[in-house]
């Protein structure tokens, strides 16, 4: 479609925002790109000098905020760009982050620094959202002499993410198509109209015919049709707007009326645009009056009769029906709303003047194949039928229902109910008032949801979405609960759960079950009820709490971390030198990859290394300690640490001359002050000598009163032999 002539062209995305300042003859400008949110995508803006150089320039840049937020919606970039000998245009690339988040157009900016007596410039970037509902398409008339062009001007409430394309076509109403109203140059009078990405404007002319007679206004209707990724308002399948070709011949102004045909799906309303050819300088009423066709009063719309008054300069008035709805299969039926009465400020031609409504069959259904199927924003029944579905409700109180296959189902604005039937469905919740149905057995199915959410009968998942704190709840199922970016409350009720806080100070509950527990990022804090639970820390901040008798419970940490009370087990996770303390309690601790310190506490405890070059303190009573690979040390503080026969420490994998038995904070001549070292003799008897280390048949003894009887014992298992080297007294 061309620009009418002599006219600007339409209206669109600007391609290169002005210098910011100018500081010479040279100046930079810089483009203002549109670009979908999400992960992998680039906002590319495009750095343009007004004029080449014969040598090098650079110029340094840094990204700000505009309502996009650095961190959660792009990644801040400083740097600099730099122009060949003879360039004059470069590239900058932003990298874009992803969000469930429905929300609008968000933008941030690029600002270039002046340098060498150029000007500085800075551009705007557009994310486009594609997370929210489709923009709605609006279309409006106009009245234009004989000879000129009809504008009819068509809108998109919103920039789309995506380009959006709608039909349109020119229909007779008392003014003739081809022959009263014609099309020009390569302006058609039907086509498709394309929306780009940022674009929200786009005009259809029309060329009114000149002729000499006097006759009363007429007009034409331009109807749209078949949109694609936006939609239309009030459940309508297609819309219309009406032009006037208002006449200049003869005396006085022959004013007309003319009513639309609105087409609109079972269930919603029809509105109908009256509309004068000229505004009055007196008020002017108009009586009306439905009337059935195919469709019947009572049955399938409601009767309406009244009267409209236009206000003096007023053109447009409306009138609304409201239609009923009915689960039978049926073709298309229609009423009409006629002009009953009219003043004589109105010039009709011989007949009456009114409107046909198509009511369309409500239900829209899908194949045995892969559908995508979308509603309005009005009220819609869509069934997926078999095959993977996408269903998509927008506005208004839908039933959405899935049927067979692995379908996503999102309900939009007003207050929905969901049926995903057999398959691994996801419905996507954001009104407090949807409705999630599944049957026992029908599939492992997901809601994601913006508000705060707790899980129906049979359904297994939750994931909160968006950046708003809110909190989710599951069922007796085992469920996994997922958090957004906010600070959520996430409790599992009943069942063997697993519940991942992401980014957020938040606060997760077990309840009854084995349920891992991971907070994620941020400081938070858990607690898993009963049941045998694992927790999962990321840093010290996290606050966990356990209940006496509530389970053997673990904790999986990737810092620094000491057992709190009632929790029996440690494992440290990642590469990280990092250490684990245990309790009171008979604890079992696992060391990472890294260099770890850990150490058991009171209790019989069992303690693995791993890899890397650990060191382990059983501490009080019988401890089991493992090093792993690595050169580990064993060090015992106290006497107390290990005892005698069955209550002395094993070691199970010793490694003579690469590990170590640390024993030097023990006093190996208590009869002396002061803390002695000891001497290991080998496999000898004791001399009755304190402060003597002997090993024979797996275990290393101490005397350390000089009685000739073993104090202490370590029991190295599978060892025959070890050497002093091994031993640091």
């Amino acid at each position: 479609m061309a620009d009418r002539p002599g006219q600007a062209g339409e209206e669109g995305a600007p391609k290169v925002q002005r210098p910011e300042r100018n500081e010479g003859p040279a100046h930079l400008a810089v483009s203002a790109p549109y670009v979908v949110e999400g992960a992998g995508n680039d906002a590319v803006f495009t750095v343009s000098l007004s004029e080449a150089f014969a040598t090098p320039r650079s110029f340094t840049y840094s990204t700000f905020d505009g309502t996009a937020v650095a961190g959660e919606d792009y990644l801040a970039r400083t740097g600099t760009v730099t122009f060949a000998a003879g360039q004059t245009e470069a590239v900058v690339a932003v990298d874009l982050l992803n969000d469930a988040a429905v929300e609008d157009a968000e933008t941030f900016g690029l600002r270039i620094n002046g340098a060498n007596n150029v000007g500085g410039a800075v551009g705007t970037a557009h994310i486009l959202n594609d997370d929210g509902r489709r923009p709605v398409i609006s279309v409006e008339g106009a009245g234009q002499r004989e000879g000129d062009y009809i504008a009819f001007t068509v809108r998109l409430s919103a920039v789309a993410a995506d380009a959006v394309t709608v039909d349109y076509r020119t229909l007779s109403g008392s003014a003739t198509v081809e022959s009263d109203v014609r099309s020009w140059s390569s302006n058609q009078l039907a086509g498709t109209l394309t929306f780009a990405p940022g674009e929200q404007v786009k005009t259809v002319y029309a060329l009114v015919s000149n002729d000499a007679e006097d006759e009363i206004d007429e007009n034409v209707l331009l109807e749209l049709s078949n949109p694609s990724r936006a939609l239309f308002a009030e459940g309508a399948r297609s819309v219309s707007a009406i032009g006037w070709a208002l006449d200049d011949d003869g005396v006085g102004v022959n004013r007309s009326v003319a009513v639309s045909n609105p087409v609109v799906y079972e269930g919603n309303q029809a509105v109908f645009t009256v509309e004068l050819s000229q505004a009055s300088t007196t008020p002017v009423t108009l009586g009306y009056q439905t009337s059935s066709g195919s469709a019947r009063a009572g049955a399938d719309f409601l009767s309406q009769s009244g009267n409209l008054t236009f206000a003096v300069g007023q053109t447009r008035a409306y009138v609304t029906v409201d239609l009923l709805s009915d689960r039978v299969r049926e073709t298309s039926e229609t009423f009409n709303l006629a002009i009953t009465s009219y003043p004589s400020q109105i010039s009709i031609r011989s007949g009456d003047v009114s409107g046909l409504a198509t009511i369309v069959d409500g239900t829209i259904r899908g194949t045995s194949g892969a559908d995508t199927l979308s509603g309005t924003e009005a009220v819609d029944r869509i069934e997926g039928l078999a095959g993977d579905d996408v269903l998509r409700g927008y506005g208004g109180d839908d039933f959405l229902l899935g049927d067979a296959g692995d379908d996503v189902l999102n309900g939009g604005a007003g207050n929905d109910r969901m049926a995903g039937g057999t398959g691994d469905d996801t419905y996507i919740v954001s009104e407090w008032r949807d409705t999630v149905e599944e049957a026992r057995g029908e599939g492992v199915d997901t809601v994601r949801s913006s508000i705060n959410g707790s899980l129906g009968a049979n359904v297994e998942n939750l994931i909160l979405s968006g950046r708003d704190d809110i909190d989710g709840t599951g069922n007796g199922l085992a469920n996994r609960i997922t958090g957004n970016g906010g600070d959520n409350t996430l409790s599992g009720a009943s069942g063997r759960d697993l519940l991942y806080g992401e980014a957020g100070a938040d606060r997760l509950i077990g309840g009854t079950g084995n349920d891992l527990l991971d907070g994620g990022s941020g400081s938070d804090r858990m607690s898993g009820g009963t049941g045998d639970d694992v927790y999962v820390v990321d840093r010290s901040g996290d606050v966990l709490y356990e209940a006496r008798g509530a389970g053997t419970d673990t904790v999986r940490s990737a810092t620094h971390w000491t057992l709190g009370a009632n929790f029996e087990n440690l494992t440290l996770t990642g590469r990280r030198d990092i250490d684990g303390t245990g309790n009171g309690l008979a604890n079992r601790i696992v060391g990472n990859s890294g260099d770890n310190l850990l150490s058991g506490g009171a209790g019989a405890d069992t303690i693995s290394g791993g890899s890397g070059d650990d060191s382990i303190v059983g501490g009080a009573q019988a401890d089991r300690m493992t090093g792993g690979a690595g050169a580990d040390r064993f060090v015992f503080l106290s006497d107390g640490d290990t005892g005698l026969r069955q209550w002395r420490d094993v070691i199970t994998d010793f490694a003579p001359r690469t590990d170590k038995l640390v024993l030097s904070a023990i006093d190996a001549n208590e009869i002396r002050s002061g803390n002695q070292a000891f001497d290991f003799i080998g496999r000898a008897d004791f001399s009755r000598t304190a402060g003597e280390l002997r090993f024979s048949n797996e275990i290393l003894s101490a005397d350390t009163d000089g009685d000739g009887v073993s104090d202490f014992q370590i029991e190295l298992a599978g060892l025959s032999r070890i050497y002093s080297a091994d031993v640091i007294a």
